[in-house]
């Protein structure tokens, strides 16, 4: 049985306000009908799950044809923008890392990825447990106010 090698890119919004993720896929997967968020405090802890979020709190559109989705992310919420297996991920460009842009606005204005950019802000951490093994490493984005 071989190694699993799935790692989450999430986006944890460590700010006091809320913000809106707003990004292009290179297509729409089944499954990406509803985000998928924590607190976190779950985050940070061993015994978390990811949940539906309460459509009413973080309102969420899913443009299937443009391939868009967008998504409110409420203060000290962690979202997963998507799960990957990194060993078949050989450069950003492969169509397995399928977010071509990422636009996060708040209070404060406004980030604007895209392309290689995109990838490239997500740190990759190992944290002492993963929602998917043992010791994997998780690819976080940290919204913080300026």
């Amino acid at each position: 049985m071989g190694c699993n090698t799935y790692r989450d890119f999430v986006i944890v919004n460590m700010s006091n306000e809320i913000i809106e993720v707003e990004y292009d896929v290179l297509w729409i997967k089944v499954g990406d009908s509803s985000p998928n968020i924590m607190s976190i405090e779950e985050f940070n802890s061993e015994k978390s799950e990811w949940k539906s979020p309460n459509q009413s709190e973080n309102s969420y559109i899913i443009d299937e044809k443009n391939n868009k989705i967008k998504v409110r992310i409420m203060p000290n919420q962690v979202f997963r923008i998507m799960t990957v297996d990194i060993d078949k991920l050989k450069r950003y460009d492969d169509e397995k890392f399928r977010i071509k842009s990422l636009k996060i606005t708040g209070k404060q204005g406004e980030v604007t990825l895209s392309g290689n950019q995109v990838f490239n802000n997500f740190q990759q951490e190992v944290r002492n447990w993963s929602l998917i093994d043992e010791n994997a490493p998780t690819f976080i984005y940290y919204y913080k106010e300026q």
